[in-house]
């Protein structure tokens, strides 16, 4: 492969070959375009063109004929680093839904992908509403808002069968949040109030209860068994976190 043959990965910025349809190292899928300036290849989703530098016109995306929830509008169907979501282009409001959501908490690699392909918020605002209590684009219920992870500052609106809806910026800021270890000092917290909840518990009890006993050298890996055990929480430490934080 010479130089001159040389594209990059719009996913990654690896390097990759025009007849290339998949990236060999992010497994993203590949296809070229034709510059509109000096008509070279360039790979879709790329924002210049590699040969004379032109600006590539952003590929629309799909409308799905459900409403914004923070204007109303359609929103369309994009993808950002393997992550499927709905994109308002009047508000700049995202929605995704309820497995991609948890899916890009834990995907560390593509994570700075998404937010760099995320559209800037329109400097009039959109026409985004008052903030309130707003509908649920799949079922129409209106949704919670909620702090998440408690300690992030992000107040998304979210419907807990469906997908979180976020206003212009808060994708970012929430990704920001992740990258800076959010998840685990919000853990950590969890853990902490279930420990002492759990000793409120034994000490108000009478008798044996049939609870696993937590000593003071119980890991919180152990105690997170424990309160499994306990409080019946399932889908592990991880799901239950997640449900938690999107009460």
């Amino acid at each position: 492969m010479s130089d001159a043959t040389v594209l990059h990965c719009p996913a990654c910025g690896a390097p990759a070959a025009p007849e290339d349809t998949i990236c060999r190292y992010c497994e993203a899928p590949l296809a070229t375009v034709a510059c509109p300036k000096c008509f070279g290849l360039a790979f879709k989703g790329a924002k210049n063109c590699p040969h004379c530098g032109a600006v590539l016109a952003a590929e629309a995306g799909v409308k799905t004929g459900q409403a914004c929830p923070g204007c109303r509008k359609p929103m369309s169907l994009r993808e950002l680093g393997g992550h499927s979501m709905e994109i308002c282009d009047a508000c700049a409001g995202v929605w995704i839904d309820r497995a991609t959501f948890e899916a890009l908490c834990h995907d560390e690699e593509h994570q700075a992908i998404v937010v760099q392909g995320l559209p800037a918020a329109p400097a009039s605002g959109g026409g985004v509403a008052q903030v309130g209590y707003r509908p649920c684009p799949a079922c129409n219920a209106l949704m919670n808002r909620v702090n998440f992870a408690q300690i992030s500052g992000v107040i998304l609106d979210t419907c807990k069968s469906h997908g979180t809806f976020f206003d212009p910026d808060e994708l970012r800021r929430l990704v920001a949040f992740l990258q800076d270890g959010g998840m685990d000092r919000a853990r950590a917290r969890q853990i902490e109030a279930l420990k002492a909840q759990q000793q409120l518990t034994e000490g108000s009890a009478s008798g044996g209860t049939g609870a696993p006993s937590l000593s003071s050298g119980t890991s919180d890996f152990q105690f997170m068994n424990a309160a499994d055990h306990v409080g019946g929480l399932q889908g592990g430490l991880t799901r239950f976190l997640f449900d938690l934080f999107l009460k």
